[in-house]
């Protein structure tokens, strides 16, 4: 049985436990409570220590209070100080600071975008120009997502903001570097060191067509190769891919810079350059019409040439004084045996009279400087027998294998030019016999007009011979 007068005893004993039982667990939550603060507050030394290490620009928009905080790294990235602060944001505000010094051509796309987010959840990814107090402008990029509320509604918006000058100073340069290319009249292709595809001009993509859709960054230069071999675009290549492959690999590595001509008649120049990091940058250039003008030459200086063999007069064209080509009568009128004789002289001034050489230099120096010179005139040439004959000499510029140079036609005068000394010798011997006989003597042609007076004419009738010669009787 037991002993009523023992149960009060255990009861009193019991109350003292288990005050101490509650204490002791009172004790271990508010231990566990200095240990989470605890780890609250190393986590937040550690949030300030790595905005501070990365000078972070974040912030945070309280959406139902209007207060906006903005992190130390973003007062300093929009030059507003170096401390952190929470100041009150209206993004419909066109006069709060941070919409005021946006740029004008951003403004509204930037304000938009934030309002697309807020109500339709889009994406808010957006970069534009801000401010600074100084007035210079920067490049930012804003990155921000709206914490909402179960039904959708935006409570909060939190986000980051990053200087993106050099970036867009890159893409500008990228830009305009495309830009230049696109305007180039060379086809531009650039290959990685693995001749991988990293990037064609239009002009490029234009010459070769028909393998534009291959020119995708990492496509292997060989198939792009093979692809336009097989298109048929190069006949060279018909049943010849890997010869024809291995033969322009050959000229690249020789620097050689090879012209081929395309199936559509397009003739290019193909150059290809390494970069010292091992990458390739191929250049191609249409040169169609220079070699359309350079046919047209040569079917300009073959006709010249079957033109100047058949004609009586001597045709020379020479650059520098040196021969370029002479036909079989130059060489007859300085009795030399063939063209190739004159040719082989070193400078055909030879050719002139030592008394002549100063005037007609003098000629030539002012004709290359663009002055005025005689294009027709008359000197004496030496013969390789060193007879002195008189020519008739018609100078011009031509363009001859695709540089000026200088013509001659020359006939040869001598025979003229004696036959008119003699006339001019028999005429002088006439007059003086005339003017000394004692009787008056006048000659008169067949129309009557009065060739010569003698002097006992002009004593006869008193006038003198200048007065009545060329006057009708």
């Amino acid at each position: 049985m037991s002993n009523p007068d023992s149960a009060p005893s255990r009861q009193g004993k019991t109350q003292p436990i288990d005050q101490v039982a509650k204490l002791q667990q009172r004790i271990g939550e508010l231990e566990r409570l200095v240990e989470e603060n605890e780890r609250r507050a190393k986590i937040a030394d550690r949030f300030d220590l790595a905005l501070w290490a990365t000078n972070s620009a974040i912030w945070d928009w309280d959406l139902q209070t209007g207060e906006f905080w903005s992190s130390s790294g973003h007062q300093r990235l929009f030059g507003r100080g170096e401390d952190e602060i929470t100041e009150q944001f209206n993004i419909e505000d066109a006069d709060n600071p941070w919409s005021a010094h946006l740029h004008p051509e951003d403004r509204e796309r930037v304000i938009q975008c934030v309002r697309d987010h807020l109500e339709n959840d889009t994406h808010h990814d957006v970069e534009y120009r801000y401010r600074l107090p100084d007035g210079e402008y920067i490049w930012i990029r804003s990155l921000g997502r709206a914490v909402r509320a179960a039904d959708g509604t935006p409570l909060r918006m939190v986000g980051s903001d990053h200087g993106i000058a050099s970036q867009k100073l890159a893409e500008i340069d990228s830009e305009r570097f495309r830009e230049a290319m696109d305007n180039a009249s060379e086809g531009v292709a650039l290959y990685d060191a693995e001749e991988r595809f990293v990037y064609a001009n239009k002009r490029y993509r234009e010459m070769f067509s028909e393998i534009a859709h291959l020119l995708k960054p990492g496509t292997r230069r060989e198939e792009i190769r093979r692809a336009f071999f097989a298109s048929g675009a190069m006949p060279d290549a018909a049943g010849s891919v890997d010869e024809l492959m291995a033969g322009m690999e050959r000229q690249r590595m020789a620097g050689e810079r090879p012209e081929r001509q395309h199936a559509n008649g397009t003739w290019v120049k193909y150059s290809d350059h390494v970069l010292p990091d091992g990458a390739v940058v191929s250049i191609r250039t249409d040169i169609t019409d220079i070699k359309k003008r350079e046919e047209e030459l040569r079917r300009s200086e073959a006709k010249f040439r079957q033109l100047a063999e058949t004609s009586l007069a001597g045709v020379h064209i020479h650059r520098n004084f040196k021969t370029l080509i002479a036909n079989q009568a130059y060489a007859d009128i300085f009795g030399y045996a063939s063209p190739d004789e004159i040719a082989a002289l070193d400078d055909v001034r030879l050719l002139i009279a030592p008394r002549e050489r100063e005037r007609l230099a003098g000629y030539q120096k002012r004709r290359q400087a663009g002055k005025t010179a005689p294009s027709s005139y008359e000197y004496q040439g030496v013969r390789k027998d060193g007879t002195l004959i008189w020519l008739e000499s018609h100078v011009r510029f031509v363009d001859w294998e695709g540089e000026p140079a200088t013509q001659t036609t020359l006939i040869d005068i001598t025979e003229r030019k004696n036959a008119a000394d003699a006339l001019r010798d028999s005429e002088q011997y006439l007059s003086g016999v005339m003017n000394n006989v004692a009787d008056s003597v006048a000659t008169i042609d067949e129309g009557g007009t009065i060739l010569s007076f003698n002097k006992a004419a002009e004593l006869a009738f008193g006038y003198s011979a200048e007065e009545v010669v060329g006057g009708r009787v």
